[in-house]
């Protein structure tokens, strides 16, 4: 029905309409190579002919024009490409179609070229722990989605949302954490685009908190301070309450006094108790930090958990 498997059926999950739209996003490859729009949708929606990877990686200069050329500039305002309204028109939804999206869409950047000039490796939302693939198909998304309309989308990341970005890296294998890494890493070109805004991350907050708690000790110190930004927003202090406590302990000062400011609202029986087990068990620096912390939150108070523990 679509590519060189005529009568072939769409991958679980996707419309009609969104065979046609893949089909029209990389119609324009024909430019590079005669039949090379029709391999590459085939790989995009059935896996077949992995090979098109390293034909796209060797022309990638051209693969990169191609794509481009039914765009335009107008008022400041673009016109989205067609393989970017990808990110925001689809219907229906399989993971693995947009991974392999992704990974097409990711292997001339690979090979040095951009889709804009913020669209190297570190341009993109999150970091290099995260596959380049998402960190694409997640900018692309937010960069489309808000500077069409001046930061005031309502739908900023497009097809994407916590949940689906999970999905889509247990389809490719990769860590979860990568999920961390996108959603709190932010990059300040994006107008109006912040990755925190990424729908259905608040739920997977709640519901898978030891992911988030193991990410954060991945991030730099301005994305834990977003981290903990969100933890005070959707109201889950008491959920990652010994995260905030290691990160009140820290080195970071910054996140050290976010982290403080959140523990200061919450239950001073619980910090006392969560004092002593440090003092009783931790190391130098750890007892060091906490003993500041107990100082600057409880004052007298933590004046008889000193003279017992220390």
């Amino acid at each position: 029905m679509f590519g060189a498997k005529k009568g072939k059926a769409l991958p679980d999950g996707l419309d009609r309409a969104d065979g046609k739209l893949l089909a029209k996003a990389l119609k324009n490859l024909d430019q590079v190579k005669q039949g090379l729009s029709g391999r590459a949708l085939d790989f995009v929606l059935y896996g077949d002919n992995e090979s098109v990877l390293l034909d796209v990686e060797q022309n990638a200069e051209k693969v990169v024009k191609a794509l481009r050329t039914d765009g335009v500039l107008k008022n400041i305002r673009p016109k989205a490409f067609d393989y970017e309204r990808v990110l925001s028109d689809l219907v229906g939804w399989n993971a693995g179609v947009m991974v392999r999206y992704g990974r097409l869409l990711a292997a001339p950047v690979k090979a040095g070229q951009s889709y804009e000039s913020w669209g190297d490796y570190d341009s993109y939302f999150g970091t290099q722990k995260s596959p380049l693939w998402l960190r694409i198909l997640f900018g692309l998304a937010g960069y489309n989605a808000s500077y069409n309309d001046h930061g005031k989308a309502k739908n900023r990341f497009g097809v994407l949302s916590a949940e689906r970005c999970l999905e889509m890296l247990d389809m490719a294998g990769e860590p979860a954490e990568a999920l961390v890494d996108m959603a709190f890493c932010e990059n300040d070109y994006y107008y109006g685009a912040k990755n925190g805004d990424l729908k259905g991350l608040n739920d997977q907050m709640v519901l898978r908190p030891q992911l988030f708690v193991e990410g954060a000790t991945k991030l730099p110190a301005d994305a834990k301070v977003r981290l903990i930004g969100k933890i005070e927003k959707y109201k889950l202090s008491d959920k990652y309450f010994d995260l905030l406590f290691g990160l009140a302990t820290g080195t970071a000062k910054t996140v050290r006094g976010a982290a403080l400011a959140i523990l200061l609202d919450g239950s001073r029986e619980r910090l006392l108790q969560k004092g002593g087990e440090v003092l009783e068990k931790g190391r130098a620096a750890e007892k060091y930090q906490t003993v500041q912390l107990l100082n600057s939150a409880l004052g007298k108070d933590a004046r008889d958990l000193f003279e017992t523990r220390l």
